[in-house]
């Protein structure tokens, strides 16, 4: 069996800071850093909105299933995963089942408010009113914390730096 201590997945709500922290984490730990939304982009030459706008969300979940499968093959990997990868298919139980899954928790109003102070577009999000997307991010949240609180690890990204995250998480790891 393979060392599950040898890939961290981080999970979470867009806007949690999972690739912030996977950058600084990686670079502690001496790891590589994976983005799988950047990943898949790189790999079908779509930005992650292309792919959404052309192809739909089914065929975006399928090559983000894909590409999971391959980066979890790999050894010393910090990822970050999309804001829906564990909540697609058996995705949560391949991340329990070969990685140490952490969880960055942060409460809606506090990604709602990131989502307001960022330039980068969510093709989730795109179209709606701001009251729209504050009862997206709460509604999606709540359905979606059923898998991101599987993670073997739980941290609230709330009030917290990504280094002191980052930090924390390597604490956790042996």
């Amino acid at each position: 069996m393979q060392d599950k201590n040898k890939r961290i997945v981080l999970t979470g709500f867009m806007y949690c800071g999972k690739s912030t922290v996977g950058r600084k984490l990686a670079r502690i730990l001496d790891y590589d850093f994976i983005d799988l939304d950047t990943e898949i982009e790189n790999k079908y030459h779509y930005t992650v909105v292309d792919i959404f706008k052309t192809f739909g969300e089914n065929v975006f979940r399928n090559m983000e299933q894909q590409m999971l499968d391959c980066v979890l093959q790999k050894d010393n990997v910090v990822i970050a995963c999309g804001g829906g990868t564990p909540c697609f298919f058996d995705n949560m139980k391949k991340i329990k089942d070969n990685s140490v899954s952490i969880y960055l928790s942060l409460n809606p109003a506090s990604i709602y408010s990131r989502y307001a102070n960022s330039k980068r577009s969510r093709p989730l999000l795109e179209g709606k009113s701001d009251e729209e997307i504050k009862q997206y991010i709460t509604e999606k949240l709540k359905e979606r914390e059923v898998f991101y609180n599987q993670s073997d690890i739980i941290i609230s990204s709330l009030s917290v730096s990504p280094d002191e995250i980052a930090q924390k998480i390597k604490n956790f790891i042996p």
